[in-house]
């Protein structure tokens, strides 16, 4: 390969990676890798957090209880107010929780008992056009990443 060839390969790479990249990451246009977290949990139906995931898994399936249950569920939906949300109670839910079909069980309850999609709920909140009361991104990133890690 010729000398120049090199230098406007490379210079282009530089520029790419330098400027081009880094300005699109900014603005938006190219996809973070939270943001391809949150799409993946949110419409794939192997998603734990997909309702019907613990239905699909084979051998022993672990679940929990409706009484321990339903706290759960009305602590996550009492998080999320027209104000604002308690993260930190939502997590706390999450953590106490080991498995991957527990998660999808409660997906999947929570769907019955207040007609709306567990991950929808904690990505976009109450309805309520003049205060954003969802997660944010990086909380939802949290709960994804804890999830990822449960058995």
């Amino acid at each position: 390969m010729k000398k120049e060839t090199v230098l406007y390969i490379g210079s282009a790479l530089l520029v790419y990676f330098g400027i081009v990249k880094p300005l699109l990451d900014k603005l938006g246009v190219t996809k973070s890798e939270a943001d391809k977290a949150i799409e993946s949990a949110e419409s794939s139906t192997d998603s734990a957090f997909a309702p019907n995931y613990w239905r699909k898994q084979k051998g022993k399936v672990n679940l929990i209880t409706q009484a321990s249950l339903q706290p759960k569920i009305k602590a996550i939906y009492d998080s999320i107010t027209y104000l604002g949300s308690d993260f930190n109670k939502i997590l706390s839910v999450f953590k106490s929780l080991k498995y991957k079909t527990q998660v999808s069980f409660l997906a999947e309850n929570f769907a019955k008992k207040y007609n709306t999609d567990l991950f929808g709920y904690l990505k976009n909140g109450k309805s309520n056009r003049l205060v954003h009361n969802a997660l944010r991104d990086e909380q939802l990133t949290t709960l994804i990443n804890l999830v990822n890690g449960l058995q």
